[in-house]
């Protein structure tokens, strides 16, 4: 509504009125402007100012009138918005939006929202069962707490205001006494509560609707201009970030709990696992040493070598932070360390050169399988043969491929053994899915992917 201008016959001067404000000037007979008065606004949220001007013509012209006007609009809108956007700023980076505690992270933006948007109150609600009812989270009232008890209101007493909700658009409410969308609300939260003016914000997370947040003046009635609905729609984002970010914080703790307390478990089980098998190897022992011959002995120790081998693997397994991978080379160095007396007892001795490096425990179990299989052939070929021998065991790791070879130092080394264990490697080397390499006499080695 541009200015409309008025001499009263008992002023000097003019008044002018639009739409936001009504401004009286007052002048002398020299036709100069002794002060413009700003007062009686329709824009309360703009303190009353004095200023001092002088103007070239008595009539005050309309062009004057509206650059006085303009002036004044243009001076208020950009410190407004200098102040929305400081706010907004220092509310996206504060800390508290990173940390576990929601609740003061959501007091301290509705507290600075508050201070730069000038209201009274601000609420946060969220939604319950399906649009059932709203609960307030934070109940902020600066007159009367500044934080008050939460409340909720139920779906079957305000059908017409939750419909309007539903429609997850800003409500905005210059005058909440007479606003149709507030009849319901009148006596029992507009009334009681004093709110004059309010606007109504949907929250959302991944698109969804969660909540409200309402900023709601106790003290006068409000005629919400654009920039204040971009700020207080702004201040709901950043609720909504700040929701979003707690979940995600409340999800991974959950998901790490769970994971601890499933490596607890699994530990517990890996451990009682390695002791069982432990306890087997000695039961296994103790039936070879009571083997009448020593074939039925040999075959009872290469079922012991094949169980220890087994037990190890929970052993590491238990000790490992990283679940379903052990340290390979730390295993094969338990496992060649309780085959050196025995190989010892044949005239065997072993040596490792080993390359540091995790490994799945489905490809560690085949692969150490393999190694004490084959190795406890070359043992039962050099039954008789008192000439002293050497095994070493190579671990290489390029990439993601591991290669492991067994390369023996005299001449004859063991290839291929016909015995019941050749069947055993066979089938172990297919579940690797192991390409093999066999050099007679010299070495034998087989690579997997890793």
């Amino acid at each position: 509504m541009p200015p409309v201008v008025s001499n009263p016959s008992n002023l000097c001067g003019a008044i002018v009125t639009s739409d936001n404000y009504r401004i009286l000037f007052i002048s002398d007979d020299a036709h100069q402007l002794l002060q413009l008065q700003v007062g009686d606004l329709l824009r309360p949220d703009i303190p009353a100012q004095r200023e001092d001007c002088t103007l070239r013509e008595h009539t005050l012209p309309d062009g004057n009138l509206l650059f006085l006007v303009s002036r004044l609009q243009t001076h208020t809108s950009a410190s407004q918005l200098q102040s929305y956007q400081e706010t907004l700023i220092e509310l996206s980076s504060s800390s508290l939006i990173t940390e576990h505690n929601l609740t003061e992270a959501l007091k301290e933006i509705v507290v600075k929202a508050a201070r730069v948007l000038q209201v009274s109150r601000i609420n946060i609600w969220t939604i319950n069962d399906h649009f059932a009812s709203i609960s307030s989270l934070i109940n902020y009232d600066k007159n009367r707490g500044p934080f008050l008890d939460n409340l909720t209101l139920e779906r079957h007493e305000l059908p017409k205001y939750f419909r309007l909700m539903e429609t997850e658009k800003v409500i905005v409410t210059h005058d909440a006494g007479s606003d149709p969308n507030m009849q319901e609300l009148l006596t029992s939260y507009v009334i009681p509560l004093g709110i004059y003016s309010l606007i109504d914000v949907p929250l959302r997370i991944a698109g969804r609707m969660v909540g409200v947040m309402c900023f709601e003046d106790t003290e006068r009635r409000r005629e919400w201009n654009v920039t204040e609905t971009k700020f207080v729609t702004a201040v709901a984002q950043i609720v909504s970030q700040t929701f979003e970010t707690w979940q995600r914080i409340q999800v991974q703790d959950k998901l790490s709990a769970a994971l601890e307390e499933k490596q607890v478990v699994l530990n517990e089980m890996n451990h009682r696992i390695h002791s069982n098998l432990s306890l087997i190897e000695d039961l296994i022992e103790a039936q070879a040493n009571k083997a009448k011959d020593e074939e039925h002995r040999v075959l009872i120790r290469e079922l012991k070598s094949r169980v220890a081998s087994m037990a190890m693997i929970h052993k590491q397994l238990y000790r490992t932070s990283e679940p379903g991978y052990i340290n390979f080379r730390d295993y094969l160095l338990d496992l060649i360390t309780r085959m050196k007396p025995i190989a010892g007892a044949h005239h065997l001795e072993l040596r490792t050169l080993l390359d540091n490096c995790s490994v799945h425990v489905n490809h560690a179990l085949y692969a150490a399988m393999i190694i004490n299989e084959y190795l406890m052939q070359m043992m039962q070929q050099a039954d008789g043969n008192t000439n002293k021998r050497e095994a070493t065991i190579k671990l290489n790791v390029q990439s993601k491929q591991i290669s492991i070879f067994i390369e023996t130092a005299a001449a004859g080394g063991v290839t291929t053994v016909k015995s019941p264990s050749d069947n055993l490697i066979t089938e172990l080397l297919l579940r690797l899915k192991a390409t093999v390499e066999v050099m007679p006499g010299k070495h034998f080695g087989f690579v997997f992917s890793v």
